[in-house]
């Protein structure tokens, strides 16, 4: 299902180290560079040639020693431990980091709200977590709640733990928590998908069936946790207690290089679903089908919703509005139409791509072209055309196609994780920035927000800058002064105003709010030049180091000015270190 080339090397390595003994003394430990003549004294070998560090499986950073912090690597399918950039003050943080001094770790100086992705509580809504979860791996900011009422749809207040140690030693503080117990859901089992990061969690993949060519999310499972029929749950069939990390019923758990993940018997994910409401359903059914939960599986509607198949010419009352039975003659088919008042109740139902038009004096929901068995895939569905879509619009979004259709404000979307953006000029995209009403808009996903990680592959920005400071991609927004970007961001201080350069083909300058903190001389730059915060990153015995360009009264106490070759390939006058 998925190749996991890299695990070659960690597999050797392993077997290495089992032969040359992993007794000796002298071999290296945790964290210190090794090879295949250098095996590990514990764990195993794992990097890029060249940059081989000796490690192993973790859960938390208490395991991982003191230059070490334990974080998902994508290749091995777990969380091991990895070279961490420790810290005891801001200046030892690559640029737009601050040192979170308590987990002497760096992180970025942004807010995240409920679910955004994190590394210390201060990314997170006063009062909220950020909350290691066992299950996927991910971290995710939480927020303080009471009880559920004080909760989002889809989120549960629950006692949490931080990185399994109880929060204050004495009590759990409770927290919104997603019910789905990840942030990444929006993609669940069997959903299509492009890449892993549209699945699940961290840890579940996207499987690609190489006969078929289909590619379907998966799920991290473990294999004894299995579904009992008689109880209607999982439960670890050594342990026997209830578990959470099963497969639902025709699948089977799996290794598929680098982690266990939930694969279909049968090969493929055709008509499998799990959708607990009407919007899920229309997502993974399509119209005019239901998700029946006993069998995991899409069927005929039988509650005369618009697209269920007709019985005998006649189909039930969608809920209180009476169904008509309608023939299409060009295409020979037959399918109940639910009753409706307006435009608007029919996208509420069905979503783009249907409206509310007279048949024999009744006026029902119909989709638009006329047709429920071709072309009526859903807002947000994966298309490849326009004919794909209920729609009639393929958006290009990030990396993938997804089903759209025109609007004039956000209510035409019928869905409130869409939002209406203007159409560009010339119709070369769209702009959220302007009002869709005057010249026409397009659904567009909500995109990222201010602090949100934009990652290639994640939702475009809201105000359309995503900076890349080396150690990740961030939101952003245009600004005049270091004013505005402490009203925006809501954090006095944290942002400054700074020139930018657009990457595309014509070269642009613009000032956006830029994470303030670290950079400076002799802090960590392993992402590269883009960490410091004059721009020059230096290669060291001891690893990469930002410096700044001198004349000897330049550098501090102890340093040098000399000539040195940098990062980019240049030799300049720069600060070496004693």
């Amino acid at each position: 299902m998925r190749t996991k080339p890299a695990l070659a090397l960690f597999f050797l390595s392993l077997l290495l180290a089992s032969c040359l003994g992993g007794g000796d003394t002298d071999l290296p430990g945790m964290g210190e560079p090794c090879d295949v003549t250098r095996p590990c004294r514990d764990g195993f070998c794992y990097g890029t040639p060249g940059r081989q560090y000796c490690t192993a499986v973790c859960k938390g950073d208490g395991e991982c020693g003191p230059d070490l912090v334990c974080e998902p690597e994508e290749e091995i399918g777990n969380r091991i431990c990895q070279p961490g950039i420790r810290c005891v003050a801001d200046t030892s943080c690559p640029l737009g980091h601050r040192c979170d001094r308590e987990r002497q770790v760096c992180h970025l100086s942004v807010r995240r709200d409920l679910c955004g992705s994190c590394t210390t509580d201060a990314q997170c809504p006063p009062g909220g977590i950020c909350v290691h979860a066992r299950s996927t791996g991910e971290r995710f900011c939480s927020a303080p709640c009471k009880g559920n009422d004080d909760c989002p749809s889809g989120y549960l207040c629950r006692s949490v733990e931080r990185d399994g140690v109880r929060y204050d030693g004495t009590t759990l503080p409770r927290q919104c928590i997603p019910e789905a117990e990840t942030c990444n859901a929006e993609r669940p089992l069997c959903s299509p998908c492009a890449g892993d990061w549209e699945c699940g969690g961290e840890l579940d993949f996207c499987l690609e069936n190489r006969l078929s060519g289909e590619r379907r999310c998966g799920r991290s499972c473990k294999t004894t946790c299995v579904w009992n029929e008689l109880l209607g749950g999982h439960f670890d069939n050594v342990t026997g207690e209830p578990c959470s990390s099963g497969c639902p019923p025709g699948f089977a758990c799996l290794d598929v290089g680098g982690g266990h993940q939930c694969v279909p018997e049968r090969a493929s994910c055709d008509s499998y679903c799990d959708a607990s409401t009407p919007l899920e359903e229309r997502m993974q059914c399509g119209p005019g089908h239901a998700c029946d939960r006993s069998s995991w599986s899409c069927v005929a509607a039988t509650d005369g919703r618009t697209c269920s198949p007709c019985v005998a010419g006649s189909c039930p009352s969608a809920g209180s509005r009476p169904s008509l039975c309608v023939v299409n003659h060009d295409t020979g088919e037959s399918y109940c139409a639910a009753g409706c008042s307006s435009d608007e109740e029919c996208r509420a139902d069905y979503g783009l791509g249907f409206s509310c038009r007279e048949v024999e004096g009744r006026r029902v929901c119909l989709p638009d072209k006329g047709s429920c068995a071709t072309g009526s895939a859903p807002l947000g569905a994966g298309c490849t055309s326009a004919d794909d879509c209920a729609g009639s619009v393929c958006l290009l979004y990030g990396e993938r196609g997804i089903c759209s259709g025109s609007c004039s404000e956000d209510g035409d979307c019928g869905d409130a994780r869409f939002m209406c953006c203007a159409l560009a000029e010339e119709g070369a995209g769209y702009d959220c920035a302007e009002d869709p009403s005057e010249g026409g808009g397009i659904c567009v996903p909500r995109g990222g927000r201010f602090g949100d990680d934009c990652e290639p592959g994640r939702p475009p920005c809201e105000d359309g800058y995503c900076l890349d400071i080396g150690s990740a991609r961030v939101c952003t927004a245009g600004c005049g002064s270091d004013a505005d970007c402490d009203r925006v961001s809501g954090r006095p201080g944290a942002f400054h105003c700074s020139r930018a350069t657009l990457d595309s083909e014509h070269v642009e300058r613009v000032n956006v709010c830029f994470p303030a903190g670290g950079g400076e001389i002799g802090s960590d730059c392993s992402f590269g030049s883009a960490a410091c915060a004059d721009g020059i990153c230096l290669e060291r015995t001891l690893g990469r180091i930002c410096s700044r360009s001198c004349s000897q009264e330049d550098c501090p106490n102890g340093w040098k000015c000399d000539l040195a070759p940098t990062l980019d390939g240049g030799e300049f006058r720069v600060c070496l270190p004693p």
